[in-house]
């Protein structure tokens, strides 16, 4: 196979051979027909028919002239038409030319090239029906009208072209726009998902940490045995969070910007577990009922995080108050969380935490409520069960 560069070089030689060479039948055929017309009238062995041989001759290398200019047409835009047009008021080779690129100068949509080459071509038209001897024959005022129905029309056809061509770039513009503004819509959504995630996943680990440090920090009353366990807790509690962060950060790292995935991801069957860390921390917790065991495990990543960070919110604002935790789940009802905790903090301190919570609930097709009624704040979550 050719290269690219190779490939669009041999094309666009072919698109200016094909163009030219269709120029040079045509500008034969019109040459062939004016003199045709003319040697029916003069005899072939008299002065007038050697005259009209040379001026075949002339009329031909002039077309070729004009033809050589056609493929210079890119490089001088305004000066070969000019040249073209104007040779062709003594060519008829050189007349398919004219009109080809007086219909390229329209295209172009440029006024002060397109009148030059209008006026050159009116003139052109002119003389060379002014050479013609069968145009003796028409009055003035036909011939006039003639030449300019022939060149609106030239002039017609190039517009719609160009406008044609305007219309393509637009288009190609607009859907690379759109493409462009789809690329970076997936970077935002996936930028937030990325906050999103570390808000969730290090919120809570940082958390348990905060309220092991506080235990040293402040109760002197505590055993050797109880010190020892909490420091122990606040070095497991920072390797996971670590691990957690390196496993959320191989995500920027990634090419295809796909979920790290070093490790098992959490599912709702692993809720006990994360309660029950809560609850050595100090957390009160109350289960009312938590079905876990048919939760695919899709929905249950989300659930996961959905009910890590509550959990983190009640530590962080209430961290006197116990939780009261509910969690049903069946086919025909859905999933329905509610997690509900005195507040005795003032709201306000949230950040991202109940914002991240209703876009996992809306991205697995659900909803949250929210209700901070009666001194209590109560959250709750529904989700539709999987198809």
């Amino acid at each position: 196979m050719l290269p690219a560069a190779a490939e669009s070089t041999r094309h666009g030689w072919w698109g200016r051979t094909w163009r030219i060479a269709l120029l040079a039948v045509a500008g034969l055929l019109c040459a062939l027909f004016v003199y045709g017309s003319m040697l029916e009238s003069v005899p072939i062995d008299s002065p007038a028919a050697d005259a009209m041989a040379t001026r075949m001759l002339a009329d031909l290398a002039i077309g070729i002239v004009a033809l050589v200019l056609v493929g210079l047409r890119h490089r001088m835009p305004l000066l070969a038409p000019c040249l073209v047009i104007a040779a062709s008021g003594f060519s008829a080779f050189a007349a398919p030319a004219a009109a080809a690129l007086l219909i390229s100068v329209a295209a172009r949509h440029r006024r002060r090239d397109l009148i030059l080459a209008a006026v050159l071509f009116f003139i052109a038209g002119y003389i060379s029906a002014v050479l013609d001897p069968l145009a003796e024959q028409m009055p003035f005022w036909q011939l006039v009208v003639m030449i300019a129905i022939v060149e609106a029309a030239l002039i017609a056809i190039g517009l719609f072209i160009g406008a044609r061509r305007r219309l393509q770039v637009e288009q190609v513009r607009s859907i690379a726009a759109e493409q462009t503004a789809q690329i970076e819509r997936a970077q935002r959504q996936e930028r937030n998902r990325i906050a999103r995630e570390m808000h969730d996943v290090l919120g809570h680990r940082l958390s348990l940490i905060a309220v092991h440090a506080g235990a040293l920090e402040y109760r002197d009353d505590l055993t050797r045995e109880q010190t020892a366990e909490a420091a122990s807790a606040i070095r497991e509690s920072s390797h996971r969070a670590l691990e957690d962060l390196r496993d959320v950060l191989g995500v920027l790292r990634s090419d295809t910007g796909a979920e790290a995935e070093s490790g098992p991801q959490p599912r709702a069957q692993d809720l006990p577990a994360l309660i029950e860390t809560a609850r050595a921390t100090g957390t009160a917790i109350q289960v009312d009922a938590l079905e876990t065991d048919t939760i695919p495990d899709g929905t249950g990543r989300q659930l996961f995080r959905i009910v890590q960070e509550l959990l983190t919110n009640a530590r962080r604002h209430a961290p006197d108050s116990p939780v009261r935790l509910r969690l049903t789940a069946g086919r025909s009802d859905g999933i329905r969380l509610v997690v509900r905790n005195a507040r005795t903090a003032p709201r306000g301190g949230d950040g991202y935490g109940l914002t991240g919570i209703a876009e996992r609930a809306q991205h697995a097709g659900g909803a949250m409520t929210v209700d901070d009624g009666d001194g209590h704040f109560t959250v709750e979550v529904v989700l539709p069960w999987p198809m």
